[in-house]
């Protein structure tokens, strides 16, 4: 459930690949876009219901861990460990009190402000799909979600403890002040290391990590920016994009709004 539960795709060798956002009990998720695959799709005869074999994937491309434990309680990274979780750009403001406990708690992502300036996927990032582009001419692994910007918590959804709130809403859990798009691309190369046991599954490192309304073309998302489904047409290539409750045409209606783009 926690490596195999929110996108199915489509592997070049015809073998089918999965992953998995952050869930409740997150801490054996994967920090960052993650894909395993080498596992036959299911046909009419694959065993199905309680008790039967589960569908293993034996290949692992990239996956993340928990960065909590190796972090000191002021957010700065304890000597000698190694950075587990995806990098990502230290836009946000570290907090490790939970509001409604109101003392400090072991924290999961690093304080940017004591590392360089380099952030760690924090509990409200998220990736929701993946697709892999494989054409003749350019090939990459690309995975589509979001990052919290701004003050970013874990607590009341209305106060970070600074008195600023989620403007998404919600109730006790992730929050952050702000809410970007981020899509990250993998050189299937590196992935290929993984798999290869050359290097570890959190050692790949995305070639490419950007907002697709500052890279590409502005790109109407919901208010927390996630993505949904996405699907690569190689023929086309064309890729779709879903962005939910990003469609308000209709007033008191949030309904998904599709962008497409072409891989030139």
């Amino acid at each position: 459930m926690k490596h195999a539960s929110w996108w199915l795709v489509e592997m070049p060798d015809g073998t089918m690949g999965a992953g998995s956002s952050l869930m409740s009990g997150n801490a054996m998720s994967s920090w960052g876009p993650e894909l395993v695959a080498g596992a036959p799709f299911p046909t009419e005869s694959t065993p199905a219901g309680f008790g039967k074999p589960n569908i293993v994937f034996p290949s692992r491309y990239v996956q993340y861990q928990l960065m909590q434990g190796r972090i000191n309680l002021d957010g700065s990274l304890s000597g000698g460990q190694p950075i587990v979780a995806v990098k990502r750009s230290g836009n946000y403001v570290f907090h490790n009190t939970n509001p409604s406990v109101g003392y400090p708690q072991p924290p999961t992502e690093i304080d940017p402000a004591k590392n360089g300036g380099m952030g760690t996927y924090t509990q409200v990032d998220g990736v929701c799909s993946c697709v892999y582009v494989d054409l003749p001419d350019k090939a990459g692994i690309m995975f589509f979600g979001a990052e919290g910007t701004g003050h970013v918590w874990y607590g009341p959804n209305s106060n970070c403890g600074h008195g600023l709130g989620d403007p998404c809403g919600g109730g006790q859990g992730p929050s952050a002040t702000g809410h970007a798009a981020k899509w990250w691309i993998y050189d299937p190369n590196e992935c290929r290391r993984v798999v290869q046991n050359a290097i570890e599954p959190w050692q790949a490192q995305p070639s490419s990590a950007f907002d697709p309304s500052n890279a590409i073309a502005p790109s109407k998302m919901g208010c927390r920016a996630m993505a949904g489904g996405a699907y690569f047409d190689r023929q086309t290539r064309q890729l779709y994009v879903a962005a939910p409750q990003a469609d308000d045409s209709i007033p008191g209606l949030q309904m998904p709004l599709i962008h497409v783009y072409k891989i030139n």
